[in-house]
């Protein structure tokens, strides 16, 4: 009996998992260097810039996206529908997690750091240098400003 119960959890956790692992399979197999990213400029906050590794951001499925943000640069408080996991490359930056901006609040996340967000979770980045920041997502990529 014991047996039988842990077959029928472990097909349990598969059905359940499944779809998540599933969606997790690359489009293609590839190799990118650095230089050979494609910066555009970000809509939604001018000054910064975007590169797309990987998905297309305006429509469902995995995004890897690699931002480029400039001295002196702040993104006010907004949350997206979906999680998010990023990884600061090089540089630093302030980032903080709620609807109030304050910066008092905010951690420095240098190289090397790693932010985790659920989906729906609001945040806001300072820059005091230049920052690469690498988001790994799903699409359709969208920001939802908070109102202050």
């Amino acid at each position: 009996m014991r047996h039988l119960k842990s077959i029928v959890y472990a097909s349990l956790l598969t059905m359940l998992f499944a779809p998540v692992f599933a969606e997790e399979e690359p489009a293609e197999s590839k190799l990118i260097t650095p230089d050979e990213l494609v910066w555009i400029d970000n809509p939604l906050r001018p000054g910064a810039q975007m590169a797309v590794i990987e998905g297309d951001p305006k429509k469902p499925g995995p995004l890897i996206l690699r931002f480029r943000f400039p001295a002196d640069f702040s993104v006010p408080p907004h949350w997206h529908p979906a999680g998010e996991r990023f990884t600061v490359l090089s540089g630093s930056m302030l980032e903080g997690i709620g609807e109030d901006g304050d910066m008092s609040k905010a951690k420095l996340l240098t190289a090397g750091s790693i932010g985790i967000f659920r989906a729906k979770t609001p945040h806001y980045v300072l820059t005091k240098e230049p920052v690469v920041v690498q988001v790994h997502t799903v699409g359709p990529l969208q920001t939802n400003p908070i109102k202050q």
